[in-house]
This record gives structure tokens, sequence and C-alpha cells, in this order.
């Protein structure tokens, strides 16, 4: 590209006046406040001392079409709607693991071929399965979410089933079996949870490798979840909106009266593994390992569950400022990935560690990650405040929109929780104590309990010394 000679005088006139420092300022100027005590800062005077008061809007409860509840939030003056509509009964109440998982793909698959219009208008429609409820959300511009959503409900009402769509679905899901072998992650993970909840009706059972559902299979388990009695509805909106209840009256006052639940899991235990601590060796001849630690952890409604959260946090939930990611990985140099996770739903809940590093580095690992199991002695009042005031700060950017608001308050549903759950959640947080933080950290990560899955290869064997019991585990424990 040539340049006028007008351009390459402005050009090296900016440049001069870099240099010169007539454009970046002077900064050996600055004062330094390092040393100086927060109060006395300049800014001080500016911050808030105090949060402000939380406003978060509560539903509005009714009923239409023969009982059916809806729960709506109040006035959205977005451009944009959400609608869920949650079916109960789900994964536990079925006799052949998968059978329900299936069904909702292929009539979400089927229904977006037959409903083209619907992606065209960027209306998006999901379904995602659970053990004890199916959740269908529905996202996009007012303009055209009430004929999209009319037209999802009405295909609910009158599914169609393509022996092409079957077929597909189960060629996609044998390729996700496959693939599940390159995947030491997600490997480790599907093993934990077979491992920890051997005896839960959902996650205790083995992958089938093979789906033989038919059609008509499809179409049975279609009736059963889609009855008057297990359908409830939930919006971003209020339902008077362009007359949408009159609607959902017509529509959802189609569905079948009743259906009965069978099943739903509650209060199932997690295994025990008394003596000596399993570890569980899949071996993968691969150059970044995956080492997991699994154990119970607590439900979302237990009355420790902030004292956990906030263990969580420190031990390590908190990226680069937790224990195990400044130990292992920033200390060391060992790992990739090194950090504490859990699960918390309505009924139990599972805590992980989990590390990805090299396979040379498992001794070391195991070595400090029983030394930060052990010790409490990172667990001071100051770390406390630290993880008080670390998730208070990020409690608000769970529900930035009226959105997310409404897919929170829809999981506080789905656990069984009070609906004030977000208005004391911060309160909750800051009423925990420093013994029952350090108890729930003993209870929870101490590693009493908790088996450790191996995915790496056969040379990680030599990490293990006498204090674990060690035993390899095949593709078989896992897919039948």
């Amino acid at each position: 590209m040539k340049y006028s000679l007008f351009r390459k005088l402005v050009f090296w006139f900016v440049v001069l006046l870099l240099v010169s420092g007539q454009v970046l300022p002077d900064v050996s100027h600055r004062q330094d406040f390092s040393g100086y005590d927060t109060k006395d800062r300049p800014w001080y005077p500016l911050l808030k001392k105090n949060s402000p008061p939380l406003e978060i809007p509560r539903f509005h409860q009714s009923t239409i079409a023969g009982n059916v509840p809806t729960y709506s939030l109040p006035e959205n003056k977005s451009l944009l709607r959400s609608v869920f509509i949650r079916l109960d009964g789900g994964m536990a109440e079925e006799k052949h693991n998968g059978l329900t998982l299936f069904w909702a793909d292929v009539w979400l698959e089927n229904g977006r071929h037959l409903l083209p219009a619907i992606g065209e208008h960027g209306t998006s429609w999901e379904v995602s399965v659970d053990d004890d409820h199916i959740m269908i959300r529905i996202y996009g511009l007012t303009d055209y979410f009430f004929e999209d959503t009319l037209a999802i409900l009405e295909y609910l009402l009158l599914p169609r089933w393509d022996e092409k769509i079957l077929v597909a679905e189960k060629n996609k899901y044998t390729q996700e079996i496959k693939n599940l072998k390159e995947n030491p992650a997600g490997l480790a993970f599907k093993y934990a949870r077979r491992i920890v909840w051997k005896n839960h009706p959902v996650r205790g059972r083995r992958i089938p490798s093979s789906l033989t559902f038919t059609l008509a299979d499809l179409e049975k388990r279609h009736k059963e979840m889609v009855a008057r009695n297990r359908v409830s509805v939930f919006s971003s909106f209020p339902l008077d909106e362009k007359n949408f209840t009159d609607v959902l009256e017509k529509k959802l006052g189609k569905l079948s009266a009743n259906s009965p639940i069978s099943r739903k899991p509650s209060n199932v235990p997690p295994e025990n593994f008394p003596g000596k601590t399993p570890v569980f060796h899949f071996v993968m001849d691969i150059p970044t390992s995956v080492i997991l630690y699994a154990g119970h952890g607590v439900s979302h409604g237990d009355h420790q569950y902030y004292a956990y959260k906030l263990a969580n946090h420190i031990v390590g939930g908190d990226s680069f400022n937790s224990v195990i990611a400044k130990k292992i990985r920033v200390e060391k140099g060992w790992a990739y990935a090194a950090y504490s996770y859990y699960e918390s739903g309505k009924y139990d809940g599972t805590t992980y560690f989990f590390i990805q590093a090299s396979s040379e580095y498992t001794t070391g690992v195991l070595d400090e990650m029983g030394k930060i199991q052990k010790s409490g002695d990172y667990m001071t009042p100051e770390k406390l405040e630290h993880a008080r005031s670390s998730v208070s700060n990020k409690f608000v950017f769970l529900y930035s929109t009226i959105h997310e608001l409404l897919q929170q308050k829809i999981a506080i549903y789905n656990d069984g929780l009070p609906e004030e759950y977000l208005e004391t959640f911060i309160p909750q947080t800051r009423s925990v104590t420093l013994e029952q933080w350090k108890n729930a950290k003993e209870n929870y990560f101490s590693g009493k309990n908790m088996p450790v899955i191996l995915v790496g290869p056969q040379s990680m064997k030599t990490a293990i010394g006498t204090e674990y019991n060690y035993r390899i585990i095949k593709w078989e424990d896992l897919v039948e």
C-alpha cells in the first residue's frame, strides 16, 4: 500500500511526540501509595462500606389447565423472553439406563428438522435431562417468541418419530462412547461417579455400549413424561403478555390427566472405602495424565452447605489463589491444572480434586496432596474472611440478566430450597464460624473416604506407595 507524503509526515510527527513524552504521560512524579495503610489512601473515602440491599423479584405463582403450576417473574422490559417447561420424572424411574436421555435427544433433533423456522427466527430450544426431571428451555426475541413457543408446545403434544433420526442419534451415541477413550478427564469423572455412587439408580450404572430402543419405546416414554400432573411452567415475563396464559390453557389442557411417577432418587448413601485408600488405574498411554480424587459432599440444602462452599474456595476452588494450585501448580510446577470442585444437588453431593500433570510427577502430586488434605494450617481467620468476601463479590454475577435469574430460581426450586434462598445467601455465608469452616474442610476435603482415579500410562503404578490399595480398572468396568 502506498502512502502520501502528508500521511508520512503525520506518522513521524506522532513518533516524535511519543519519544519526547508529550503524548505518553510522565510517570516519574507519581506518588507511591504501596506503603500506606488502606484507610490513608486518598480514594478510600469514596468506597462504599456496605453493600446495597438485594432486591430480587419473587415468582408470581398460579395454576392453569387443571392445576398445572406456573411461576413467572414480574415485568420484563428486555427484547428477549425465556420459558422453561419442567416435566417431573427422569432417568431414575426408567428400567433401562439411557432411555429417557435418548428419548429427549431424538425428540429435540426431530423437532429441529420439522420446525426450521424457529432456528431462522433466532429462537433456541434445548432439553436437559436429570435424575428426577426434564427441562425444556425456549429462549428468543419477543417478536417471534410467542409463536415459536406455541409451535414447540404443539410439537410436544403431537410429536413425530422418524426412523432416520433414530438411526442417526444411535450412531452419534456410539461415536461418543468411542470418543470417551480419547477423553482422559471425562473418563475419570465417569469412573469416579460410578465408584462413589455404586448403589445410585443412575450414577452407579454402567454405560450401555449400544442402544436397542425402537420408535415404539420412545413413543411410550413420551406419553409417560408429557402428562398434566408432571408439567410446570417457568417464565421470565408475566404470562398474561399477549394473552399467553389463555394460549397455554388451550395447549396444556390437551395433556393426558395423569401419569404415575414411579421412582425418585433420595437418601442414597455413597460408597465407603475402609482401610487403605483405593487407587483405580485406567491404563492409557498419554503424555499428560489425570489424577482425580472423589468422595461424598453435601446436598444443596444441607446445613453445612455454606461452610462447605467456603472450604472448597480456599482448598482448591479459587483458581491460582487456592492452596492446591499454589502448592502443586505454581510452586512445584508439576501440573497443568489443579483445583477442587463439587456437585451439590437436591439429595446429595460429591467432592473432587482434579490434577492434570505429566506422569513423572505422580509421586510428588500424591505426596503433596496428602499433606494438603491432612494439614489445617491454612485454615486461618484471615483466609475465612477472604473466602467470604470472594464468594459474596461473585454472587451477583450468578444472575446479571433476568434470564440468568430465572435459571437460578429454577435451580433453587429443583433442589427443594425456599425462594428466599438468594436473599439469604450472603448473610448465611457471613454467618459461617471458623469452627464450622474447619469442620467442613476436615469432613469433606481431608482425603477421608476419597478413592483416587488415575488415567495414564502403566508407569504411574510405580508412584503408588503401600498406603494405597492399587487396582487396575478396565473399560468393561464402566461400559457394558
